[in-house]
């Protein structure tokens, strides 16, 4: 009862954070094939997540500028950053919630 008490808030929570990284995933691989081609259905999901995906981008190109001296990374290496430092963070998310059943 107690365990349960506990454990399902800690469930609730991973799975929150797990829903909120694929929504993000979504919006970075949006913007991400954007960069490359131009399709009109996807232009409205875009401009839905161009705030947070521009936020995230600014955050790794200011992060990794202190890294590199100094050098700049283009939008689209910016974007594959965020996308694979998400994707582990999604993994890390699924093996620590099926670590816990």
């Amino acid at each position: 009862m107690l365990m349960s008490i506990i454990f399902n808030p800690i469930m609730a929570m991973l799975y929150l954070a797990h829903l909120a990284v694929n929504i993000a995933l979504l919006f970075l691989l949006v913007r991400l094939i954007l960069t490359w081609r131009r399709f009109a259905w996807l232009v409205p999901l875009g401009k839905v997540g161009e705030p947070m995906t521009t936020a995230m981008t600014t955050a790794i190109g200011a992060r990794l500028r202190r890294r590199l001296r100094g050098r700049k990374l283009s939008e689209r290496g910016k974007l594959l950053i965020c996308t694979t430092l998400l994707s582990l963070a999604d993994l890390c998310l699924v093996t620590l919630a099926g670590a816990m059943q």
